[in-house]
């Protein structure tokens, strides 16, 4: 869930900027995450309401779909069918691989509902991100409204203006 919108304290800010502050300053920011404040609206609320458990699957899911992830499970089957197939030794598992298919399906058993847990919650981050959206564009929409009105006012005076300019030149000629 990283998200990249992050800014710190104004004390922070004020902070002589040397490689020694800075290191100090990613540990206490890794130490007390709170140190740590979101700009946007939705994130400070997601921030707040986000217990330990739900960042921790945040990052189990964000692991799971990486490409870290991919190369070590390449590596662990790629050594899993090797040694099972060219140790002779070794063959705890032979040809059919049935342990091997039996631990996909102990991973996917674990993994699907912490997945769909991560995903439950983008998608409640994305409905509040869409109704946040939606009261700026709201505002928004009012302020274009209120300047449109505005304009009509000035095009109305300065017609005014010009009928006026116009009635007094033809006054004095």
């Amino acid at each position: 869930m990283g998200d990249r919108s992050l800014v710190t304290s104004e004390e922070d800010e004020r902070m002589p900027r040397t490689p020694e502050a800075d290191r100090r300053q990613r540990r206490e920011r890794h130490r007390h995450p709170v140190l740590v404040t979101y700009r946007h609206p939705v994130n400070i609320a997601r921030a707040e309401h986000q217990s330990r458990a739900d960042k921790a699957v945040d990052r189990f899911v964000l692991f799971f779909g990486s490409l870290k992830f991919i190369g070590y499970m390449t590596v662990v089957i790629i050594a899993w069918i090797a040694v099972n197939s060219l140790v002779v030794a070794f063959r705890w598992d032979p040809y059919p691989f049935i342990l091997l298919n039996l631990a996909f399906s102990a991973q996917a058993t674990y993994a699907a509902p912490l997945i769909l847990l991560s995903q439950n919650r983008a998608a409640e981050h994305d409905r509040l991100s869409a109704e946040n959206d939606y009261l700026i564009n709201e505002n928004a929409l009012a302020e274009i409204k209120a300047n449109t009105a505005l304009t009509e006012q000035v095009r109305a005076l300065t017609a005014e203006v010009h009928r006026l300019v116009g009635n007094h030149q033809e006054e004095t000629t």
